[in-house]
């Protein structure tokens, strides 16, 4: 019967990370179809040209690639080298995530001036030749977001030493509209436009973002290798007392403030050796 759930867990867990796999499968696709028929699209910043919609879809969907092969090939080899390395990309991910989202709301107001500034910045680069990205994108922000500018419309002014606004800024668009009166742009300020709207949509990121997280707390204890059906008790116990350590560190860190007291239990544990090495015995 324990057995069987154990059998039942590694597959469970290949078929987890295989999805992980295929979903990188699929971002890294979108990412390079985006890099072949848009160039760089959503290109805003001119600091960080190369931090672009497609790149950042291009290595997200490789790492999660490699994290989703590493965890299949180590859930259905029972490998310990893999099962570890998965445990300590996944430990490592959540760390960086934790690290980046406290040092985002500390440093909040450096990051609007600096941001600000360098969209500014960009305005400069906006139709000019090798800058299509950066062109597309701020046409598509203009447009959808019905606002012109990162602080208002005159930020353009010095961008066309002119009185004038690229014609996605126009209240209703027609050819060479940017050159009309200012009634007829739009008002708003892009970079508190969009601002606001994320802040709206923060429920979802942060639902979003604690799935995921609990999924990465919960990952390595589900990595456990199960004992195949005809293996001797002596084999078991040397082929799983790799998972159990890895099982047995993660509960003992309690990431994310969870404590799995299962994770004890004499199934579990890594042989008496281990535990007096440890020291936890």
């Amino acid at each position: 019967m324990a057995r069987g759930c154990l059998q039942g867990v590694k597959f469970l867990m290949f078929a987890f990370n295989l999805l992980f796999w295929l979903g990188g499968c699929g971002i890294l696709g979108v990412g390079i179809w985006l890099a072949a028929t848009q160039g760089n699209f959503a290109t805003l910043s001119s600091s960080f040209p190369s931090l672009s919609a497609a790149n950042l879809l291009i290595v997200t969907g490789t790492f999660v690639m490699a994290i989703g092969f590493v965890g299949c090939i180590g859930a259905i080899k029972e490998n310990k080298c893999l099962l570890l390395t998965f445990f300590v990309t996944l430990l490592l991910v959540l760390l960086l995530e934790a690290t980046v989202t406290t040092l985002f709301f500390a440093c909040t107001d450096q990051i609007d001036r600096y941001a600000q500034r360098d969209l500014k910045k960009g305005l400069h680069l906006y139709g000019t030749p090798g800058n299509v990205g950066l062109t597309n994108a701020w046409s598509i922000i203009q447009t959808d977001f019905r606002c012109c500018g990162v602080s208002n419309y005159t930020d353009w002014f010095e961008v066309y030493n002119a009185t004038r606004v690229p014609d996605s800024c126009c209240l209703e668009f027609s050819e060479g509209c940017g050159l009309h009166a200012p009634g007829t742009w739009w008002k708003a300020p892009c970079y508190e436009t969009v601002k606001m709207w994320l802040q709206e949509n923060l429920l979802a990121v942060g639902i979003f973002g604690l799935c995921t997280a609990l999924v990465q707390d919960s990952a390595p204890t589900l990595d456990a290798p199960a004992p195949g059906p005809s293996a001797s008790p002596a084999n078991t116990e040397h082929r799983a007392g790799g998972g159990r350590q890895v099982l047995a560190m993660w509960a003992g860190l309690g990431v994310g403030g969870a404590f799995h007291p299962h994770v004890f239990s004499r199934a579990a544990l890594p042989p008496a050796g281990v535990i007096h090495r440890w020291g936890w015995g």
